[in-house]
């Protein structure tokens, strides 16, 4: 097994994969157990069927069920009860999400005082190489858990970027570091950390200094709706969809160090 991993390894740095990613992956599969021996899932030892049902809303058929084991000795049940759902958990927005993707435009929230409003595309969808055409997800400058997609209005370069706060709190992120880049006039190296990229990209791609140069350079679009699960991978989806990574677009990395896909 450490022979193969070993050729696997070997394999994946020829594709240039990153090292801290290989070494991270290749010690866990080493340290992980092997087992070969196939699991077999015990029994429930007691034959009894089972009546499922939610509180306060199935009462009359547990009584009903209840009776009909006093007059059989041969059946058994089992009462399983279940929560209903609340009201919360039907209007939620990450209850929706997880029942499906909704598909719309990305709008303003109309929110007073809010920076974001005269930045978002009121599109539902967005253009990726060749012209392809993706729907987008529905949502405001006030929805969290999402992909969101911020193109350059002077070269038309994109940038895909997550956050699981707000839309508009994560924007302002991206606002106080061009802030900062234009007062300090220090150039941030890249890192891990990308809330620097917009302004660093119109600041020494198109030399705009003024305050608002980023509100004004940008339109932002929400890709899409996630979890805070899955939404790194989600982040890569569209990173690779859009190929988005610098030179062609703004993103200076993919989330799980993988090369652009062309």
């Amino acid at each position: 097994m450490i022979l193969r991993l070993a050729e696997m390894k070997a394999d994946f740095k020829k594709c240039d994969y990153p090292d801290l990613l290989l070494e991270n992956i290749f010690d866990k599969v080493e340290r992980s157990e092997r087992h070969l021996e196939k699991k077999i899932r015990e029994k429930d030892p007691e034959d009894r069927l089972l009546v499922i049902s939610t509180y306060g809303r199935d009462d009359k058929l547990s009584k009903a069920v209840s009776k009909i084991e006093k007059w059989n000795e041969d059946l058994k049940f089992k009462y399983v009860k279940k929560t209903a759902s609340s009201l919360k958990s039907m209007l939620d927005k990450s209850k929706n999400v997880a029942l499906g993707i909704c598909k719309g435009a990305t709008t303003c929230c109309k929110r007073p005082r809010c920076k974001l409003c005269p930045m978002v595309s009121n599109e539902d969808f967005v253009i990726g190489p060749k012209k392809k055409k993706f729907r987008t997800a529905e949502g405001n400058c006030a929805t969290k858990n999402v992909i969101y997609h911020a193109k350059c209005k002077l070269c038309e370069k994109v940038y895909v970027g997550k956050t699981i706060t707000t839309l508009s709190t994560r924007v302002n992120s991206h606002r106080s570091k061009y802030y900062e880049l234009v007062r300090t006039g220090t150039v941030v190296e890249k890192s891990d950390n990308e809330d620097h990229l917009l302004g660093l990209h119109i600041y020494q791609q198109h030399g705009l200094r003024f305050s608002e140069a980023l509100s004004e350079s940008y339109k932002f679009t929400i890709l899409e709706l996630c979890t805070p699960k899955n939404i790194d991978f989600k982040e890569h989806v569209w990173i690779q969809r859009l190929k988005s990574i610098c030179p062609l677009g703004l993103n200076s990395h993919d989330p799980f160090g993988i090369p652009l896909i062309l």
